[in-house]
């Protein structure tokens, strides 16, 4: 592997890493996800055409160069959120022929000077002083750099891609997308902690009743316990989930119901939107209103 492949699978591996999930393969062209995710364009992945990054990984390279992961994943965050996923996200790619590829993008690239591939040596030595700047300079600077690059360079590619006949979705779009799918997974990481939070309660207080003598049966029942964690699942976020003296009420209760007879011991109560205890048994407000 020469210097240069070496540089660009380094600048392509923080340009993937992300802030929420795990991080993009380098093996993009064998990866199932990356091609399944190819949303950005209406081809999605065409088998045997080459993959194309919309944001050429070159082109953004001394932004990334002398940063560490973590800083890298803040860049492209960053990047997401102007619409412009990075490395290989999946929505980084278009699908298309070699000779699109080759010619019609890249080729088309350096002779706009966007990507750097065609100077001359003098050429290649002032662009690359100008260059260092920007792989020296401070991470709020680079941030900068990468806005600037956003703003002013990309629109040149993306138009020449639409020129060439291919429909890809604008970064208005793509940025609204990113902000929903970061929604989503922040609500999934809540919903996790909670459910985590949760159980971590349920163990502490399953062995030992009020008076701190262990329970006959030690331990609260699979279904019981599974019940409990689907004012989570299932409840949260649309019902706010009982907390604080609410749910140390209830958790109190526990012991002396599970030995209860009948159909009682089964059922959970959380709260609804309006702020009244609902039986989670069978769904029936009970009228019983929690301040």
């Amino acid at each position: 592997m020469d210097a240069d492949t070496r540089k660009r699978r380094a600048s392509m591996l923080l340009q993937s890493m992300q802030n929420t999930g795990k991080n993009y393969s380098l093996d993009y062209n064998k990866s199932a996800p990356i091609k399944e995710g190819m949303t950005s364009s209406d081809r999605g992945y065409v088998p045997g055409e080459h993959m194309h990054h919309t944001a050429i990984v070159d082109v953004y390279e001394p932004i990334y160069r002398n940063t560490d992961e973590g800083e890298a994943a803040v860049l492209n965050d960053f990047a997401a959120s102007l619409g412009v996923p990075m490395g290989n996200h999946p929505k980084n790619f278009v699908s298309m022929p070699e000779g699109d590829h080759l010619s019609g993008m890249h080729g088309y690239a350096g002779d706009h000077r966007i990507q750097l591939n065609n100077l001359s040596a003098e050429e290649r030595a002032k662009i690359d002083a100008f260059l260092n700047r920007i792989a020296d300079a401070p991470f709020e600077a680079k941030k900068e750099a990468l806005r600037t690059m956003i703003e002013y360079g990309q629109p040149i590619m993306d138009d020449r891609l639409r020129d060439l006949g291919y429909k890809f979705k604008d970064r208005e779009q793509l940025a609204r997308e990113y902000q929903t799918e970061v929604g989503l997974d922040r609500q999934q990481a809540q919903n996790e902690a909670a459910t985590d939070a949760l159980r971590r309660e349920i163990e502490s207080r399953q062995h030992f009743s009020r008076s701190g003598k262990a329970l006959r049966g030690e331990a609260l029942s699979e279904a019981r316990i599974d019940d409990l964690l689907a004012i989570t699942d299932a409840v949260y976020p649309t019902k706010r989930m009982a907390g604080g003296e609410e749910m140390d009420m209830y958790l109190s209760q526990s012991p002396a119901r599970i030995d209860s007879p009948g159909a009682s011991r089964d059922k959970v109560y959380y709260i609804d939107a309006d702020n009244v205890r609902i039986n989670g048994k069978n769904g029936q407000r009970n009228g019983v209103a929690v301040a």
